[in-house]
């Protein structure tokens, strides 16, 4: 590898001293504190050890030290005399050798190069004598530092190292060390998925699990002891999805999202981050669950930590009964809120509430047959098995709730849309899957489902344990949960 010719040296010394128990020597006051507080203020420091070899003889310990501070990288070697055989001259270190890229602007390198050190295209050669191992009882110092450092986060590679002892044309122990190799070159990868809500919590994206939306997500670099670099944020969109357009190096990354949905704490995500490692592709596919604590929000619903301003069941098989043909009827009965055209009006708007989801509630016919199917469903009429009719009636219930602008409210007292949107795409995501009629293009793999997912019948393939689960919410964030027939 070669380097740029006009590098400019700056004469720094960053000591690493080796000292007998007897006697200490003090390294450059001033020097010490720049090495003290450069290390310190490090965000990331990796270290290895390797051995400068001639045949099978170990001539110098060479402990590399990776430092990156969000600013600077800087490889630290830390050179220690291993020879042990020999007269004196020929056992001292005098030359110490570093491949260098020519890739990399110019670095600033310590200590100086001295009368006969250079920095060429071979790379760099440092002329600063290493004493040999110390005699029993001697205070010499067998090992010296070196650093090169380069502006912005320079990746870690192998580089060739050399140590010569007895002069420049003496003995010479080599072999590999961690320094530092030009980046990869950059390429456009792609990283897309989704956020969703794990409805039945197996891990997996099932056919009818939606997505989250307005959740950050997250792309990372990562480099030497699982170093991350952000490279950039994105938000989630309406329908959960996700993806990152970058023209990055090949390498490993690193994708995270929150461990809650912030606007809604009750979703908990299953998985924070998720890894990728030496990605030269589009990498698609990426799917992070998040699961609701049902328990917690019931009992919060239930004690008013969540407030809410809803009405039961009652309330709107009430209203679909009593639509009104016209204004006038509506106005000579206090209790119907709705004529006929805006109860339709209503259905259609929870028709399209989910943008993504046609279904479960697309109500059948037009006109009053539209009305007709929605009460047989909040009278629990439409569904053989009974707890889906139970957990539809409150799905029906919810749905209507959060059409008319009712729901959950914020600490504010406005309604909570992001948690009422949530805790609906929950509900539908069950809804579909126990109806065993999710979207085609979310079909489910084959033995994907777990426990809770199990056996067959007219309706599906939901358990009753989960529509339980999912009745018991909803019932919850409805008020009363109770079924209104009259």
């Amino acid at each position: 590898m070669k380097i740029y010719k006009y590098a400019i040296a700056l004469l720094v010394l960053l000591s690493a001293m080796i000292v007998s128990c007897e006697t200490t020597n003090s390294p450059n006051t001033d020097l010490q504190t720049q090495a003290d507080r450069l290390i310190s203020s490090n965000s990331a420091v990796s270290s290895d050890v390797y051995e400068l070899k001639a045949d099978s003889r170990v001539g110098a310990i060479v402990t590399v030290n990776r430092i990156y501070d969000g600013e600077e990288t800087t490889f630290e070697y830390v050179v220690e005399n291993r020879i042990t055989t020999g007269n004196p001259g020929s056992r001292t270190i005098q030359f110490f050798n570093l491949e260098l890229p020519s890739c990399l602007d110019e670095p600033e390198f310590t200590p100086g190069l001295g009368s006969d050190g250079s920095l060429d295209e071979d790379g760099i050669s440092w002329n600063q004598t290493i004493s040999a191992p110390p005699s029993s009882g001697s205070s010499e110092n067998n090992s010296k530092t070196f650093s090169i450092t380069y502006q912005g986060n320079i990746p870690s590679g192998s580089v060739s190292a050399e140590a010569v002892s007895g002069g420049s044309s003496g003995q010479s122990y080599s072999g590999p060390v961690a320094g530092p190799v030009c980046p990869s070159v950059e390429i456009e990868l792609t990283f897309s998925g989704s956020v969703y809500i794990d409805a039945n919590e197996n891990g997996k994206k099932d056919s009818g699990e939606y997505g989250l939306e307005n959740i950050k997500v997250s792309l990372y670099s990562l480099s030497g002891s699982d170093e991350e670099t952000l490279i950039t944020s994105i938000i989630t969109d309406e329908t959960g999805e996700f993806s990152f357009n970058v023209s990055v190096p090949s390498g490993d990354f690193r994708i995270k999202v929150p461990e809650n949905k912030v606007d809604n704490i009750y979703y908990q995500a299953i998985t924070t981050s998720k890894d990728f490692i030496e990605v030269t592709e589009d990498v698609k596919e990426i799917h992070f669950g998040y699961k609701l604590d049902i328990d917690q929000m019931t009992k919060d619903l239930l004690s008013d930590v969540i407030k809410i301003n809803t009405e039961p069941t009652k309330y709107w098989d009430f209203q679909l009964q009593h639509a009104g043909v016209n204004q006038r009827q509506v106005d000579e009965n206090p209790n119907v809120d709705f004529t006929r055209a805006q109860m339709i009006a209503l259905l259609e708007t929870v028709e399209g509430l989910l943008p993504i989801v046609e279904i479960p509630f697309q109500f059948e016919g037009e006109g009053r047959n539209k009305i007709n199917d929605a009460l047989s469903i909040l009278r629990s009429k439409k569904y053989d098995d009974p707890e889906l009719s139970k957990f539809m009636v409150e799905l029906l219930t919810a749905e209507l709730n959060v059409a008319n602008g009712l729901g959950a409210l914020s600490p504010d007292g406005d309604i909570n849309d992001p948690f009422n949107r949530a805790i609906l795409i929950f509900g539908e995501a069950l809804a579909c899957n126990a109806l065993g009629s999710c979207p085609e293009e979310m079909v489910t793999p084959e033995g994907s489902l777990n426990k809770l997912m199990v056996g067959t019948n007219t309706a599906g393939t939901m358990s009753n344990s989960t529509l339980s689960s999912g009745t018991m919410v909803l019932s919850a964030f409805n008020g009363t949960g109770g079924i209104g027939t009259n």
